[in-house]
């Protein structure tokens, strides 16, 4: 067992009060390094109004329809990096409708060089490095949360969830929406479609009010952000300065349902004297199954599955398991699972749906009402995986038996993109218990420094076989695992302290935490340097 004891408290004290220090020690002069920030425009900061068309709007990247010559038009006038709420090198303009089933966005985008235009056919998810436009759309309104979607001129799509104020990203959400792109002399124009029933968004609202940020991205000799507001760098909660729409009137869209069946057939054969025995060849064998979805509320879902075939999920990207002292990590990737799946996301990975790999049934809630986000699943799975972590590797086992796994998440958002949890795991086979529950959060102290904490308490109890094989305890023992981190990140300042603890004795069986006994204490430090217009260097990162 290798543990680190800190005794000297005065040390830890003394390191933190010379990174509160560091930003006074070294101040910031936006005259001398970088950029001059530049006025906020008049019409940013205020609630933009998104009409109403009656007419379906064909996606084909054209802009032909009327119903765009009265859209809301945004142009996107702030480069935000590398300059610093700068006029942008290139024109765009961002046109916002919306009808029953779908919201509509458009770009037109002008390039005085449109052979320039960086577009490559990949995977979805995998087009960050060409020139894209998007937006996000913060849909409560709260600051905390929203959704990002994305195009590049070829068409590709981007998609993913932005949580705590925008500061961490989740790639693994796809949606079901609908795009289209025309490339032009001029450059390109990209429309798309996002149905209602694609996200969730609060209910029982007259008029409703959503954040709102067009992004287009330049790369040329550097890589220009362009934005449609201004960006203060000294906040690093981005979705606390984006602007305001109004919009999406009444309860629409209506309750949704999706179902989803799958039938497989199978057959096999065998030799009972290999190889010169006879072929025999077995009866065939069916199986049938479903999983779906149903919004009975713009805020709230409900996922099902009977007996799920997860056979048209893309196989896992290959990994090397030679030398490697943990266990493998590998995102997760069926849908069932992935449905507001941002809602269980932890700093301690308690819940880490890959864990239930072959369940018969399962069923889940997520959603959120006001400031409360909620999330429920339980299901039944045939194989019960095992990580038993240790301080210098983990080790990976399977029970011949199956198990339940019940999750229970809840979250209250406060203030400017605070928020704090619970969160509850069960998973139970015969002789077999592991539960873990704890209390986490995410404080904005001000708009560069946030708090993040979390603490999780276990209790586990294996069957005789891993207990002889694997010497673990016999009875039920407990543990405990802590992290907590302080982070300033500001224009040219930025730095970090935090302190985990884990427990020998901890687990989380429906989570992924490979490694205990540890105790660790981290710090870092960095200064930016932000060139000026025109210069050599746009920004050096120390």
């Amino acid at each position: 067992m290798r543990q680190v004891k800190f005794k000297g408290k005065v040390f830890l004290l003394y390191l933190l009060l010379f990174f509160i220090a560091l930003p006074a020690l070294f101040p910031a002069n936006p005259e001398k390094n970088g950029n001059d920030p530049q006025p906020v425009d008049i019409f940013a900061g205020k609630t933009l109004q998104m009409p109403y068309t009656q007419k379906k709007v064909t996606i084909d990247g054209l802009l032909t329809e009327k119903c765009w010559e009265h859209a809301l038009k945004i142009p996107l006038k702030y480069e935000i990096r590398p300059g610093e709420n700068i006029e942008p090198p290139v024109k765009t303009e961002c046109f916002l409708v919306y009808d029953n089933d779908n919201i509509y966005v458009a770009f037109k985008c002008q390039d005085p060089d449109p052979s320039s235009i960086r577009a490559h056919l990949a995977d979805r998810d995998n087009a960050w490095n060409d020139d894209y436009v998007g937006f996000v759309i913060d849909t409560f309104n709260d600051e905390n949360r929203g959704y990002f979607f994305a195009v590049n001129p070829l068409g590709v799509q981007n998609d993913s969830i932005l949580h705590e104020g925008g500061t961490r990203e989740d790639t693994s959400w796809d949606a079901i929406w609908s795009a289209a792109t025309q490339r032009n002399t001029q450059g390109y124009n990209v429309e798309l479609a996002i149905p209602f029933h694609a996200i969730q968004f609060r209910k029982g609202i007259s008029q409703r009010t959503w954040g709102f940020v067009a992004i287009r991205e330049y790369p040329r000799s550097s890589r220009h952000q362009i934005l449609n507001s201004p960006i203060d760098r000294n906040n690093s909660c981005l979705l606390c300065q984006i602007w305001k729409i109004k919009g999406i009137e009444g309860d629409s869209p209506d309750k949704t349902f999706e179902l989803d069946p799958t039938v497989m057939t199978y057959q096999s054969a065998h030799r009972n004297d290999f190889p010169e025995g006879e072929m025999i060849i077995d009866d065939p064998e069916a199986s049938v199954g479903f999983s779906g979805k149903w919004s009975f509320s713009p805020n709230l879902s409900l996922g099902f599955a009977l007996n799920p075939d997860f056979s048209h999920v893309e196989a896992d990207v290959a990994q090397f398991e030679i030398n490697t002292q943990f266990a493998l990590y590998y995102p997760e990737k069926r849908p069932f699972f992935l449905e507001g799946n941002d809602f269980f996301k932890t700093r301690i990975e308690a819940v880490y749906t890959r864990a239930i790999t072959d369940p018969d049934w399962g069923l889940k809630m997520s959603g959120k009402s006001g400031r409360s986000a909620v999330g429920f699943f339980v299901a039944r799975d045939n194989i019960t995986n095992i990580i038993i972590p240790g301080s210098d590797y983990s080790i990976s086992t399977s029970l011949n038996q199956r198990a339940w796994a019940s999750v229970l998440r809840y979250r209250y958002d406060f203030g400017n993109s605070s928020a704090v949890g619970v969160i509850l795991t069960d998973r139970e086979g015969e002789d077999y218990t592991n539960r873990v529950g704890g209390i986490d959060g995410l404080i904005r102290v001000t708009p560069s420094d946030t708090v993040r904490f979390q603490y999780l308490a276990s209790s586990t109890r294996y069957p005789t076989e891993i207990v002889e094989q694997y010497n673990q305890k016999k009875e039920t023992f407990w543990g405990k695992a802590f992290e907590l981190q302080y982070q300033h990140k500001a224009r040219n300042w930025f730095w970090k302290v935090g302190f985990d603890d884990y427990n020998p004795d901890f687990r989380a069986d429906l989570g992924f935490v490979p490694q205990v006994d540890l105790r660790r204490l981290t710090g870092g430090f960095g200064y930016t340097y932000w060139g000026k217009k025109g210069a050599f260097l746009s920004s050096v990162d120390v």
